[in-house]
């Protein structure tokens, strides 16, 4: 699904740094809030950047 919506190479990324954000959070409100509001690449771009992750591009 995440290679038709976000066609543009970040489909796959979005879907690993996803399962990666929530592998790694820490700050239990952070992620219940993020499990609900991600919806796209930059919204949990800025969740990762939030937990001082990094976007890893794949």
């Amino acid at each position: 699904m995440e290679d038709i919506v976000y066609w543009d190479v970040e489909g796959r990324a979005f879907l690993y740094n996803f399962m990666l954000y929530v592998a790694n959070e820490s700050d239990e409100n952070r992620l219940r809030e993020a499990m609900e509001k991600v919806k796209n690449p930059d919204r949990l771009k800025s969740f990762m950047k939030k937990a001082g992750m990094t976007w890893i591009p794949y």
